[in-house]
C-alpha cells in the first residue's frame, strides 16, 4: 500500500503539468440584443500567448486559439487543425490565409448552428508595416471523434 501511494506521489510531483492558458473551458455567454450569443468577456489572443501555447481541441474556441496562434508563430501546426473532410473551396480558404503577420485576435461570439457545428466570431489585426489593420470575419467548426476541427477559414 505504501508503495502504491508513493509512485502515485512521485507521479504527481514529475508530471508535466498543463499551463493553465493552454485549458479553454467553454466561457460564459449572455445574449446580445439580436438573439446572439456573446462571450462575457472576449477572449483575447497575442502573440505572447504564442511561445507556451499547446494545441488543444476539447472546445471550438480552444482549436481557433490553437489555429491563430500557430498563424502567429508561423509555424504549420495548424494543417492538424482542418477537418478531415474539406470542400476544394475550403481547403482554398486555408491556402489563401492573408499573407501579413497576425498580431493578435479576439474571440467575440459564437453560433451553435446545430449539436456539433459551430462558428467562432473574432475581431483579427494584422501588422501592416507600422500599423495594424483589422477586421471580423469567422471560423466554422465540426466535433470530430477525436475534438472541434476548423471547416473553414476566414478569407
Amino acid at each position: 500500500m505504501k508503495r502504491v501511494f508513493l509512485v502515485s506521489a512521485l507521479f504527481l510531483i514529475f508530471a508535466p503539468m498543463a499551463s493553465a492558458q493552454n485549458v479553454v473551458d467553454i466561457p460564459d455567454v449572455t445574449e446580445n440584443e439580436w438573439g446572439e450569443e456573446v462571450y462575457a468577456s472576449p477572449i483575447l489572443v497575442t502573440r505572447e500567448m504564442a511561445d507556451d501555447w499547446e494545441q488543444g481541441t476539447q472546445t471550438p474556441e480552444a482549436t481557433v486559439i490553437a489555429f491563430l496562434i500557430s498563424k502567429m508563430r508561423e509555424d504549420d501546426t495548424w494543417e492538424a487543425l482542418k477537418a478531415t473532410e474539406l470542400t476544394p473551396r475550403n481547403e482554398r480558404r486555408f491556402d489563401d490565409w492573408p499573407g501579413l503577420p497576425l498580431a493578435e485576435a479576439e474571440l467575440t461570439r459564437r453560433h451553435e448552428y446545430s449539436p456539433g457545428f459551430m462558428e467562432i466570431h473574432l475581431d483579427m489585426g494584422f501588422q501592416d508595416g507600422d500599423r495594424v489593420r483589422g477586421w471580423t470575419d469567422s471560423f466554422k467548426l465540426v466535433e470530430e471523434a477525436d475534438g472541434w476541427r476548423i471547416t473553414e477559414s476566414p478569407d
